[in-house]
């Protein structure tokens, strides 16, 4: 049977409260911290704790043949902290399991594109709240929007990673299938895990859609897929 590759992505944006002019050299705070708290609260007693309680059934169920990835953002990662505590436990009970493989992200972030620099701080701080909150380093990286050209391969491979996760873009494939593993031209050491769009399309939108005509969704429909018999 084929082998699916699980990946979750786990990012919440700070809410800003709203600043006027006659805030201006009065005070600097800049966040809304009672609407991040509802908001975070909420997100987290009605989908962050009972998905990540039955990931974690699923990994017992399985005696930790289960896998997947994660990404949780700096963003996210300091909300949960200051607002839901029980969340980071949660996070921090799945990578004792070791069947879970955080992921390292930069939060929307394109700064690899105007400097390296700031990229780097930007890995470097997320490697440490990683390494301090689940006591492991990341070797993974998954990108703004899953982008990716040689010279980004080349620079995450200077920086430790040996991995990253990227966009199955049909014009790039062309004929090739996104269901195998690629290499980065700019550094051969380094693995390219490329998203199947169709697969994740039906994933998302279709799963549990009874009338669906390919419903149920099975992996092995698309285990010979490739880009160019994508046509929706």
């Amino acid at each position: 049977m084929p082998s699916v590759f699980f990946f979750f992505s786990i990012h919440e944006p700070i809410m800003l409260r709203h600043y006027s002019v006659l805030d201006l050299g009065q005070n600097s705070l800049y966040e809304d911290d009672e609407r991040n708290c509802a908001r975070i609260s909420s997100l987290a007693k009605n989908c962050y704790l009972p998905t990540l309680e039955l990931l974690q059934d699923k990994i017992r169920q399985t005696s930790g043949r289960f896998r997947f990835a994660c990404h949780v953002s700096v963003p996210a990662l300091q909300l949960f902290q200051q607002y839901t505590p029980e969340v980071v436990e949660r996070l921090q009970a799945l990578a004792a399991t070791g069947s879970v493989e955080f992921v390292a992200g930069a939060a929307h972030s394109l700064a690899f594109l105007y400097s390296r620099e700031e990229f780097s701080r930007q890995l470097d701080a997320y490697g440490m709240l990683t390494q301090k909150l689940f006591n492991k380093k990341p070797t993974a990286f998954c990108s703004t929007e899953m982008i990716y050209n040689n010279d980004f391969g080349a620079f995450l491979h200077s920086k430790g990673y040996k991995s990253m996760l990227c966009e199955g873009t049909d014009h790039v494939l062309g004929w090739r299938s996104p269901n195998f593993l690629y290499r980065a031209e700019s550094a051969p050491e380094m693995t390219l895990f490329l998203r199947n769009r169709r697969l994740s399309r039906d994933l998302s939108l279709r799963f549990r859609d009874k009338s669906w005509d390919q419903w149920p969704l099975t992996a092995d429909k698309y285990a010979g897929w490739c880009s160019t018999a994508a046509k929706d």
